[in-house]
């Protein structure tokens, strides 16, 4: 059986919890509000708080999220396409749909802002 591991993702809430250490994980049987992952000093997680390692004889390899290559925006569609299909049912309140999407606009602003502050032109040689 393949032996799974996990450390706390640095930018989870939990991150905290983490001491340095992978500790073993194994899929809960039954989904509890998100919390698939069982394992650590918390004792349950959901996917997005951990970062995973597959044991290959005495190494822990890590198991990426997503890939290089550009494998994250087609997360993040699969994500908001959860919240299209919820706004297009009439299943969304309109001021939660206002608040979270301004908060996402304001996040995604801020990535802008700091990509153009902190941009670094190659100079030709």
């Amino acid at each position: 059986m393949t032996e799974l591991y996990a450390r706390i993702h640095p930018m989870s809430r939990y991150a905290g919890q983490d001491n340095g250490e992978p500790f073993p994980v194994r899929l809960h049987e039954y989904l509890n509000d998100g919390y698939i992952w069982q394992g650590g000093p918390g004792g349950q997680y959901r996917h997005s708080d951990l970062q995973l390692f597959v044991k290959d004889g005495d190494e822990l390899l890590p198991i990426r999220h997503v890939t290089q290559t550009g494998e994250d925006l087609e997360v993040i569609d699969m994500c908001l396409a959860k919240y299209t299909k919820r706004a297009k049912r009439g299943d969304m309140h309109p001021e939660f749909a206002i608040s979270w999407t301004r908060k996402l606009r304001d996040q995604l602003e801020q990535i802008e802002e700091l990509a153009v502050a902190n941009w670094v032109e190659e100079e030709d040689d």
